[in-house]
């Protein structure tokens, strides 16, 4: 049976608003949610102007919530950002975000942990990050003022005890947070999404705060498991179980020497608050194409900057082979679906094969994107996917 992909608006707390009505799509095309790894997800829902959940008691920014749901699967709670109705097309666009917009922001300041006591580059710190945009008792006086919206999830990272750092008042919490993953050893990170219905990991504790929180943070070394054995998407070939299959290697991304210096760059030849690393074997190939940042974070000791650099190398030494997976619409069990059986994070298996050109590759999905297509309810999934790279790093 094909599960059905449906929205409902709440309020700030997550009740349902305009009686509980769930929208299905009724002229295709009208909702969309994006699930990016070590990112925040966003969905759209469009209805007709004259719909019941397009009054504007209903559907208005930041006080109210879009819910999302795939069959069981709840794939997107947080708030709406943008309501725009376009009186010419009869139609009203519900653009959401999901609670990381708190994120966005808040800055870090004093009397923050992160900022008077420091925090470690693992899920630990992460945390001490996210605690930053906690309302204080001065912002929230009475205890009833919508909160961040976050819960703790997993934690499943290595704890780096020697990778001790501050972040300085004033700067982004959601930087922060992106800065830190992209240390060589930093966590990845989801907001995985929950209610009431949808528990997640601790349901005695959403239980207890369950009015105002959407989210739950996890955290590992690296989300996802390996499936390209088992979740292998075909054109051409085989099962043929995907629409398309494109297939796009980018030599503009290739950065085979990469440097991040302290925040203000180097201050003289002898500044040794910076970090660089190379790849030998593409220099060779490619000649030079280098990159060079600020770490964006003060405070770095050098070997975290040496670290960002090498996971820079690592990533981006060779022509990356990125590729997208559009799954054939399933009505039955045989094409893997979101996110039943993949989740972001995992690596699967591409194969296509036409004219002169033929693929074969495994990936790590980067990016889902899922959109409502027709009334029966039909959802056509998007998979976004970059290959791990195995290259030799040498320091600088």
């Amino acid at each position: 049976m094909v599960p059905l992909l449906e929205a409902q608006i709440c309020d700030v707390w997550g009740v349902p608003l305009a009686g509980g009505t769930i929208y299905h799509t009724s002229d295709g095309g009208g909702l969309e949610v994006i699930d990016p790894l070590n990112d925040s997800r966003t969905a759209r829902l469009t209805v007709p102007i004259d719909d019941r959940c397009a009054r504007p008691s209903i559907a208005r920014p930041l006080d109210r919530l879009l819910s999302v749901t795939y069959g069981t699967h709840l794939l997107f709670k947080g708030p709406i950002l943008q309501v725009s109705s376009d009186f010419g097309a009869g139609t009203v666009t519900i653009s959401a975000h999901d609670p990381t917009i708190k994120l966005k922001h808040h800055y870090h300041d004093y009397g923050d942990l992160a900022v008077d006591g420091g925090y470690t580059v693992d899920g630990n710190g992460l945390r001490i990050l996210v605690e930053s945009s906690l309302l204080t008792s001065d912002e929230d006086p009475m205890g009833d003022r919508p909160p961040n919206g976050i819960l703790w999830g997993y934690n499943n990272t290595t704890p780096w005890p020697d990778s001790k750092r501050k972040v300085a008042a004033g700067t982004n919490v959601w930087e922060s947070l992106l800065n830190m993953q992209q240390v060589m050893g930093g966590p990845d990170f989801r907001f995985r999404p929950v209610d009431e219905q949808h528990p997640g990991v601790y349901p005695a504790t959403l239980a207890i705060h369950s009015y105002g929180f959407m989210v739950e943070l996890d955290t590992n070394d690296k989300l996802g498991d390996d499936k390209s054995g088992e979740v292998i998407y075909e054109y051409g070939l085989g099962a043929d179980n995907a629409e398309t299959i494109v297939h796009e290697p980018d030599g503009d991304v290739v950065r085979n020497r990469f440097t991040y210096v302290y925040p203000g760059g180097k201050r003289s030849r002898s500044d040794d608050r910076v970090g660089t690393a190379r790849n030998n074997a593409s220099i060779n190939d490619y000649g030079l194409m280098q990159g060079y940042e600020s770490s964006g974070q003060k405070g770095d000791s050098q070997a975290l900057l040496q670290a960002k650099a090498r996971s820079m190398v690592k990533a981006y030494a060779r022509s990356p082979d990125f590729f997208t997976v559009v799954p054939r619409i399933d009505d039955g069990d045989t094409v893997p679906r979101y996110p039943r059986d993949i989740v972001c994070g995992d690596s699967i298996r591409a194969r296509a094969r036409r004219g002169e050109r033929d693929f074969d590759s495994v990936g790590r999905i980067i990016r889902i994107q899922i959109n409502s297509i027709d009334q029966a309810g039909n959802a056509r999934t998007t998979l976004e996917c970059v290959p791990d790279l195995d290259v030799l790093i040498e320091d600088e």
